[in-house]
């Protein structure tokens, strides 16, 4: 009972990261507007097409390996305390 809201933490940030990585199309957007201030993921720019961004940039790598492994870790968790709670 004393870990009850970390489960529920857990929870969250299973379904945000679901919808996180569900959202790769419009992060790719946001991206290609970042490259194109900054130039980091290519070096030359603006890409023309979005699609791009989700194959060859990197800000979209790091940001998809993060949440996937807090889902990852969320899970490991839960699967932890059932079996703990399951245990005694």
């Amino acid at each position: 009972m004393k870990d009850f809201h970390l489960k529920i933490l857990a929870i969250i940030m299973i379904i945000f990261g679901i919808f996180g990585l569900s959202t790769l199309p419009f992060l790719s957007i946001i991206v290609q507007y970042i490259d194109s201030i900054t130039g980091f993921s290519s070096g030359n720019g603006y890409l023309t097409n979005n699609m791009d961004y989700l194959f060859k940039s990197p800000l979209i790598y790091i940001g998809g390996f993060f949440v996937f492994i807090s889902i990852i870790l969320a899970i490991i968790y839960l699967v932890y305390s059932f079996f703990k709670a399951k245990r005694g």
